[in-house]
């Protein structure tokens, strides 16, 4: 029974690897993943980043079919600070409500507006200039709102 147990588990494992290995391997446009985000606003100025854009989409490659998810990383040469006052402002004015928390040196705020939810995660990028952030944008939003 516990052989079976442990069959069953690897056999998960290797389901969910292969589907994060599919989604890092598809190519991705900077144009599509925008209009994917629709209302939600990009940083300005900040630089599309491709490589981690695919690795954000293939964390949520498990996610449950009738939810949504669009990600989306961009570097900027802006501080943190910067960045999430704006996002704060411009989120406010669409209606969302955010709540802060710092997990180490990642900083993230998560807008909500009663059916979606923007989930904006920054930290240091260490490949960039003195404080230059990297961006991280995360919406998750149900199957049926995209569909409008």
């Amino acid at each position: 029974m516990v052989l079976l147990g442990f069959a069953g588990c690897v056999a998960g494992v290797g389901y969910f690897g292969q589907r994060v290995y599919t989604e890092i391997q598809k190519p991705v446009n900077e144009d599509d993943i925008v209009a994917a985000l629709g209302d939600i606003p990009v940083y300005q100025p900040s630089k599309f980043d491709p490589e981690l854009t695919k690795v954000l989409r293939s964390s949520t490659a498990i996610l449950p079919d009738r939810l949504v998810a669009t990600h989306a990383a961009f570097r900027s040469p802006d501080p943190e600070d910067t960045v999430i006052d704006w996002y704060k402002t411009e989120m406010s004015e669409l209606g969302y409500e955010s709540s802060d928390t710092e997990l180490g040196f990642i900083r993230q705020v998560q807008f909500e507006n009663g059916r979606d939810s923007l989930l904006v995660q920054l930290q240091p990028d260490s490949e960039g200039a003195e404080g230059s952030s990297r961006i991280s944008l995360s919406l998750f939003q149900p199957l049926q709102s995209q569909e409008k």
